[in-house]
């Protein structure tokens, strides 16, 4: 299996704690990961190792998250109560967090998407449709053969004047940052299929290797302090599509599938 990485760093709403099994010191959190481009949220089931004694609110709580992300899959993670896995786009671990203080209000968001980092094999590529494909294999806590697949898309609008020429051949190493914009779904589970990162600027070309291994990209890059919008995951449904607002609070529920 080919060595890659996946990281996500985002402010997200941490819920709903519970314990890991056979892991005392480890807790799994519901994230709500709001993504301004979808006009919802991205639902993710989180691990953290707790040597801290961190004590987190069953209510959710705002935090400036990194973590390592991979695809939801069925039967590999402790689930909130009444939630099955189509609840959940991925699962992780979180590498570092930081809570925000003071914000039980809602505020105008400005468009700042999650940010994530990827390195990895190149599967395929599409030049003319200024996009590529690759499937980061990652080591999660909750499952040690866990993947994301992820599709890179260059816009129009990017620091490339062509974005055919950039475009990586399959079987090429390819590092970059990009934005968390969309997610593809199977329509008849509508579990992801493709998590669709925006590269505009951050793009390295690393070789070919003959064994398809890529090496870890460099540290993220902290994201600019922006305004964001405070909300619980329990009032987040995927059909969510109330437009936000200084004097308008999230009222959708989540409809459990």
């Amino acid at each position: 299996m080919p060595s890659a990485t996946a990281t996500l760093t985002a402010i997200m709403s941490l819920e709903s704690p519970r314990p890991a099994p056979g892991k005392s010191l480890t807790v799994v959190l519901d994230a709500g990961i709001y993504v301004p481009s979808m006009g919802k949220a991205v639902i993710a089931a989180l691990r953290f190792f707790n040597d801290q004694g961190l004590v987190f609110d069953e209510n959710g709580a705002l935090y400036f998250v990194t973590a390592k992300v991979a695809k939801m899959k069925k039967g590999v993670e402790t689930l909130s109560d009444g939630w099955v896995e189509t609840d959940y786009d991925l699962i992780g671990d979180i590498i570092q967090l930081i809570k925000i203080e003071g914000g039980k209000k809602s505020v105008k968001p400005k468009h700042h998407q999650p940010l994530v980092q990827v390195a990895g094999t190149v599967e395929s590529g599409n030049p003319q449709a200024g996009y590529f494909q690759l499937t980061i294999p990652q080591w999660i806590t909750a499952d040690n053969s866990a993947f994301l697949p992820v599709k890179a898309q260059i816009p129009l609008e990017s620091k490339w004047k062509d974005r055919s020429k950039v475009i990586p051949e399959k079987g090429g190493i390819a590092s970059f940052v990009g934005h968390l914009t969309d997610v593809e779904r199977d329509s008849q589970t509508d579990m992801p299929t493709r998590f669709v990162i925006e590269v505009s600027r951050h793009l390295d070309f690393l070789g070919r290797s003959s064994s398809h291994s890529s090496p870890s990209p460099s540290t993220l890059s902290a994201l600019s302090q922006a305004d964001v919008i405070i909300f619980h995951i329990s009032n987040l449904g995927r059909s969510f599509s109330k437009t936000w607002s200084h004097e308008q609070s999230l009222k959708a529920s989540l409809r459990p599938r």
